[in-house]
Order: structure tokens, then C-alpha cells, then sequence
């Protein structure tokens, strides 16, 4: 039997099939190019090494994630053709807090600050992959992100740290036991 739809569900649906046609972004990633940019490659200034300065925030981050290196393709002023080799560390929390404090002057980012990353017009993955080549673009999982905001919670709700799962940008509360990756952000 055929669902009977209203006509204001009929309109709901054209509508957002009209918002979602123009898209853009690399293979794998979606985004609504009619919509605004939340996080536009001009808000950022490229660095040497593989970095990159948030010119809203004043934050510094690293281009690709803990355990990958970084490639400009021998092209340091074209960034679109910019890529993250090597396979990403996946660690628990007190690993990842232990591993970025071995790097002298970087840190895990809060809550907010890797929150301000997320490309809110995009999703698998909601970022901006000109300014973060992070993913290789038949990547089809995006393990969440490793922040230092530990979780405040009622008695008995403990051992929750929250995350950035980028895959549609949003943020989730992680186990302390749980795998997540890390983005490293320039100590102040």
C-alpha cells in the first residue's frame, strides 16, 4: 500500500531535494554549495610544516592528524592538490593526552576549538578538505576526534570525554576506553 503524503510534506520534500542539487566538495563529500561557508578556505592562513593559522580564532592547528605526515605535492602555494600521508593513530584518551604532550608546544584542543572546525554546509566529511586534507577521498570512515573537555555529568556518569565526529560534524561524548583520533592545535 502507497503512503499518502500531505501536500505541505510533498512541498517539504521538493524543497529540500532543491537545496541538496547543487553540490560540491571532493569525492565521498557532500556539501550545499548554495549555503555559506562556515569555515572558508580564506579564513585561514597557510603555514610552513604543514600548518595552518584560524584567522577568526587566532588558532594555530596542524593540517593532518597524529600519525600522518604532510605533503603539499611539491606545490607549497597550490593547497587544493595538499594531502595527509600515513594512516592516522587511533588511541584512547589517556594515550592521546600522554602522546600530544610529547610534542613540544602542541596540545589537544577543547570542545570549542575543534567545534570551530566544523564545515557546517558539508558532512562526510563536515570540514573543509582544502584547508584539512585529513581524509584520502575514498574515505568512507571518519573515526571521531579526541578533545580535552572532559564531560560534566551527574554522579555515577563519570569517564566521558567529549568528541568531534566529523563525518556529519557534531559532538558526541566518548568513553574514556573509547578509539578516537587526534588534531593537534598550537599551545598558547
Amino acid at each position: 500500500m502507497p503512503i499518502k503524503l500531505t501536500r505541505y510534506q510533498q512541498r517539504l520534500g521538493a524543497l529540500l531535494t532543491c537545496a541538496l542539487l547543487p553540490l560540491s566538495g571532493q569525492a565521498g563529500q557532500t556539501c550545499i554549495s548554495s549555503m555559506p561557508a562556515s569555515s572558508p578556505t580564506s579564513q585561514f592562513e597557510f603555514l610552513p610544516a604543514g600548518e595552518v593559522r584560524d584567522r577568526s580564532t587566532g588558532l594555530q592547528w596542524s593540517r593532518c592528524l597524529l600519525g600522518q605526515s604532510f605533503n603539499d605535492n611539491g606545490t607549497p602555494d597550490d593547497y587544493a592538490d595538499d594531502h595527509c600521508d600515513g594512516t592516522a593513530t587511533t588511541l584512547d584518551w589517556q594515550l592521546a593526552l600522554s602522546q600530544t604532550s610529547q610534542y613540544s608546544g602542541w596540545r589537544l584542543p577543547n570542545i570549542k576549538e575543534l567545534s570551530s572546525l566544523v564545515e557546517s554546509r558539508c558532512m562526510q566529511p563536515a570540514l573543509n578538505v582544502t584547508v584539512f586534507p585529513l581524509y584520502a577521498e575514498t574515505e568512507t570512515d571518519f573515526p571521531p576526534l579526541w578533545t580535552s573537555s572532559p564531560m560534566l555529568m551527574g554522579e555515577g556518569q563519570a569517564g566521558r570525554i567529549w568528541g568531534v565526529g566529523f563525518r556529519q560534524g557534531g559532538e558526541q561524548t566518548l568513553l574514556l576506553g573509547s578509539q578516537a583520533q587526534v588534531l593537534l592545535l598550537k599551545a598558547d
